[in-house]
């Protein structure tokens, strides 16, 4: 049986191992600049947000150790469910999340009709009748607006 490996004990703490990414590239950086300037990185508003996912593995000798993936943080800080248009007093607890409306508008191409269309004169029904979300979201892809 392949179990999965747990993260290292000094790779557990999330605050700890942010900070050890961010200044094992802030030193590459500086290593690569001709000046050997280390660059000044405000962990609360990074000019260039990254997303670090780290992936455990066990070693032949029976130790732990980690792998990282690296992604650049192409939306708004946060967490994408939360899209920016309510807040968190006005929504019903059974509303649909923003993120399941936009991907179920995906699933069902959306997105590919307006491509598809050349006025942008598309009829778009919600057969949800609740709060809105679908019909939000269909109006925001529908106008290139991007999450957040």
């Amino acid at each position: 049986l392949n179990r999965a490996a747990s993260l290292p004990r000094d790779l557990c703490h999330s605050h700890y191992t942010s900070l050890t990414i961010k200044n094992a590239i802030c030193d590459v950086v500086r290593d690569k600049h001709p000046t050997k300037e280390r660059p000044n990185v405000d962990p609360e508003d990074p000019d260039v947000p990254l997303v670090a996912i780290l992936l455990g593995r066990s070693e032949s000798d029976g130790s732990e150790a980690a792998s990282i993936s690296l992604y650049r943080c192409l939306h708004s800080p946060g967490s994408l469910h939360k899209r920016g248009y309510r807040s968190d007093s006005a929504i019903h607890k059974a509303a649909m999340k923003e993120s399941m409306a936009a991907g179920l508008l995906y699933e069902a191409g959306w997105h590919t009709r307006l491509k598809e269309s050349s006025d942008r004169r598309i009829r778009f029904i919600d057969p949800m009748a609740g709060s809105g979300s679908l019909v939000l979201e269909a109006m925001m892809m529908m106008n290139d607006i991007a999450p957040g």
